[in-house]
């Protein structure tokens, strides 16, 4: 794609990717962006030519299809509008209705009203002995920039508000993401943030793709510390698709603890996904 202004010419190569996914457009004109910003701008275009067809000189109403473009209307999709936990929907393909998820923006450690989550108590968790997780997921929304993490952590230590932007991932976290990078859409993949170190993710394009399709997925969490030798392995399944991610040297012996189980927003502030979670196991004791 090429685009060209005054004297200044830019071009973008698609990927492979791209023209793989199967869009079509039935319509040229103006769309706004899908997410909010600080304030408007103005711009006026005049002989707009489609294609080769003859310009539209706009000296009178051209009766263009329009929806919404003279309205102001509230929108929920402000950073950062938290708007998850239970919800009465059937998006993960439950046995029933009713499910955990739905508006999920990345929060921000700096401040302690931009972080968020929604949890179960469980028992003072270690990395000494197994964990697991498994249950349905769906993922009906999701955009560049975006994630929403689910799976283990420790009730202050990850919800601790602090000045720190060197890593998105809350410290004592074992659990999934489902995340960037933007040119790949979203992955599924085990990530771990033990203490003050920083995270590990592995190499994310390795790791399954889920799309904000709204399709029904199973999806499984098992850590298990015995795998290799001693180190300690993380172990996801999307449907039929499998990653392992190995914790660090020291992870371990660190003396991390996770109290809780559930949905925690990322340090560092971004998009929002929604998501939906539903037949949820997970371990709540190690005794």
């Amino acid at each position: 794609m090429t685009a060209t202004i005054g004297g200044d010419t830019a071009v973008f190569k698609l990927d492979a990717s791209h023209r793989s996914d199967g869009a079509t457009f039935d319509h040229f004109g103006i769309l706004n962006v899908m997410k909010s910003a600080d304030s408007g701008s103005e711009v006026w275009l005049d002989h707009v030519a489609v294609n080769g067809g003859s310009a539209e000189t706009f000296d009178r109403d051209p009766q263009w299809h329009g929806q919404n473009n003279r309205q102001l209307r509230q929108t929920r999709l402000v950073r950062p509008w938290f708007d998850f936990g239970f919800s009465d929907t059937l998006f993960a393909g439950g046995k029933a209705r009713g499910e955990l998820g739905e508006q999920i923006f990345r929060g921000d450690c700096r401040e302690a009203a931009r972080m968020a989550c929604y949890r179960d108590c469980i028992g003072s968790l270690t990395l000494d002995r197994p964990l697991k997780a498994s249950g349905r997921i769906a993922m009906p929304r999701g955009v560049s920039d975006s994630t929403t993490l689910f799976g283990f952590y420790h009730s202050q230590v990850s919800m601790r508000q602090n000045a720190s932007r060197r890593d998105g991932v809350p410290e004592s976290v074992p659990g999934i993401h489902v995340e960037g990078p933007s040119s790949e859409g979203s992955k599924f993949y085990p990530v771990a943030r033990i203490k003050s170190s920083g995270s590990t993710i592995g190499n994310v394009r390795d790791f399954p793709t889920i799309r904000p399709d709204r399709r029904s997925h199973s999806r499984s969490f098992e850590y298990d510390p015995s795998a290799a030798g001693g180190r300690g392995v993380m172990r996801i399944m999307l449907d039929d698709q499998t990653a392992m991610l190995q914790l660090r040297d020291g992870d371990k012996s660190s003396g991390a603890t996770f109290d809780r189980f559930g949905t925690v927003t990322s340090w560092i502030d971004g998009n929002n996904q929604n998501v939906y979670l539903d037949d949820i196991t997970y371990t709540v004791s190690q005794e």
